[in-house]
């Protein structure tokens, strides 16, 4: 296997079973004796894959390209998602994204229901959409989830910056210089992560930012080098 084909993270579970998250027909799974590669044959949604997760019972999820598998050590169960807009924060929900035009939105398991939720309309839906209306991506395509300190999560999109869902209402946050590259394009907002100190760090930026969601304001401190 080719280690530059592999996307993501590796995920340990209860049992010690290792799972290798990649984006070419990966999805590689090590009990301690045995490895297996798990693919549309064995019951996957689809073979390109980007998160796993556990639930409190040991059921394994995995988010492919072609919707959400349940993995109970036996069988896999593709979720059929609900279109729902109605939010909502409970400690054991697993959230997932799925990639694709048609996959806009974040997702959320409850434990019994998966639901697709919209996400409300961006303040600058209507002066950046139609730039990027012939992309591959929705603009409000999720590329990384992160739940913080306090409970809220995060969701990063391609286009549209990040916003934050605390259990009552999803704001949005959107800066040119964190979805633009110098050399023109979008990248999206890869990885979010929040320091001991409380800060907010955002893959494909220089600096570090301080949100006060409150008052709807910023504080940039310092920058940091380019790697």
């Amino acid at each position: 296997m080719n280690s530059a084909n592999i996307y993501g993270m590796c995920f340990k579970t209860r049992k010690t079973t290792i799972g290798l998250v990649a984006m070419e027909k990966v999805c590689i799974v090590y009990d301690g004796k045995t490895i297996v590669n798990f693919t549309t044959k064995h019951g996957l949604a689809n073979d390109t894959t980007r998160q796993i997760q556990e639930d409190k019972f040991g059921n394994i999820f995995i988010s492919t390209f072609g919707g959400i598998n349940k993995f109970d050590g036996k069988t896999f169960t593709t979720l059929q998602p609900i279109k729902s807009k109605e939010w909502k924060l409970e400690p054991n929900d697993l959230w997932f994204y799925i990639l694709g035009k048609k996959n806009e939105g974040a997702y959320r398991y409850d434990g019994k229901n998966l639901y697709n939720l919209e996400f409300p309309k961006h303040y600058l839906h209507d002066e950046i959409y139609p730039r990027v209306v012939n992309s591959f991506f929705s603009p409000y395509e999720v590329y990384s989830i992160y739940k913080d300190r306090k409970g809220a999560i995060w969701f990063g999109t391609s286009v549209f910056g990040a916003c934050r869902f605390d259990g009552e209402t999803v704001k949005w946050m959107y800066e040119d210089d964190l979805t633009y590259v110098p050399n023109g394009g979008t990248f999206g907002i890869r990885s979010i992560f929040e320091d001991k100190e409380g800060s907010f760090w955002f893959c494909n930026t220089w600096h570090k930012y301080i949100f006060d969601f409150e008052k709807t304001s910023k504080k940039r401190q310092a920058s940091i080098s380019k790697n």
